[in-house]
């Protein structure tokens, strides 16, 4: 653990990176201050530990992310990319009743993440693509509504 005098340092610290660095002007910033400076602490206190991986701190996210979301389970992966994959991969999971099969097909918008598409295609799914609102790269809800 760090301690209270460290813990403030580095708070004072991440503040004065903060106020110094310049902010351009974005249309559309993918994420703005994504991190508080406790969450960039934690991280510290991670790196720290040295147990990067599946350690006691990922359980208990696990087990307290399950309570939220009302499930039995919860498991942490490494990123939203990953995540995305075992999504795909449990929506075809031949063990269920009610589940996608190859061929099924899925609404995307023409503008999106490789990571969001890839996954569904590798499982057999087909894209139909919807274009965007050009006035915030958003799926279309016209053309979506047309697709009915």
């Amino acid at each position: 653990m760090i301690s209270k005098n460290d813990f403030k340092f580095l708070e004072k610290l991440l503040d004065k990176s903060n106020k110094s660095k310049i902010q351009k002007s974005i249309n559309y910033p993918l994420l703005e201050k994504g991190f508080t400076n406790e969450d960039i602490i934690k991280g510290i206190e991670v790196l720290l530990s040295r147990k990067l991986t599946m350690s006691e701190i990922t359980k208990k996210f696990e087990h307290n992310f399950s309570k939220f979301v009302g499930s039995k389970y919860a498991l942490m992966v490494n990123s939203g990319s990953s995540a995305n994959l075992l999504s795909a991969f449990a929506l075809i999971n031949p063990k269920k009743k009610r589940r996608l099969k190859p061929g099924d097909k899925f609404i995307v918008p023409a503008i999106c993440w490789s990571t969001s598409l890839w996954p569904l295609v590798q499982c057999g799914l087909k894209p139909e693509f919807i274009d965007v609102n050009i006035e915030n790269y958003c799926l279309d809800e016209t053309l979506l509504k047309k697709k009915k």
